[in-house]
């Protein structure tokens, strides 16, 4: 783990990583946590995730990874699982949090989720 201070030093720093249970997801997670960053990981299912937390955590020497679970294809979870990583992560960045447009009421929709209504949907959607 890197040293706080050091040249690339995350540490103190908090990262959100979705899709951190495989692939290019996971091995950023191990990057960000061997620098010292305390990275949230998300995923489909519990057991997977937990188990890439507990592959990143070993490989970068970092015990500081959170799970977090949640379908990012169901605007429910999306959601829901929003509230429970801000709620985590009381200081997470503010670019995130207008990202996410995320309000105390609950009132979210990703900029990403938005985009791909529009653009995706209607092609793929089923009524």
């Amino acid at each position: 783990m890197s040293a706080a201070g050091a040249p690339g030093s995350m540490a103190g720093r908090a990262v959100l990583i979705t899709g951190g249970t495989g692939g290019i997801g996971k091995a950023a997670a191990i990057g960000l946590a061997a620098l010292g960053a305390r990275v949230a990981i998300t995923g489909r299912e519990r057991e997977r995730a937990e188990a890439a937390a507990a592959e990143i955590a070993s490989r970068s020497g970092n015990p500081a990874v959170d799970v977090f679970v949640g379908d990012l294809s169901s605007q429910a979870d999306v959601r829901r699982l929003a509230g429970e990583v801000l709620a985590a992560y009381p200081r997470f960045p503010e670019f995130l949090r207008r990202k996410l447009h995320y309000d105390p009421d609950q009132r979210f929709q990703s900029e990403w989720y938005r985009h791909y209504r529009e653009m995706f949907a209607p092609e793929v959607s089923h009524p």
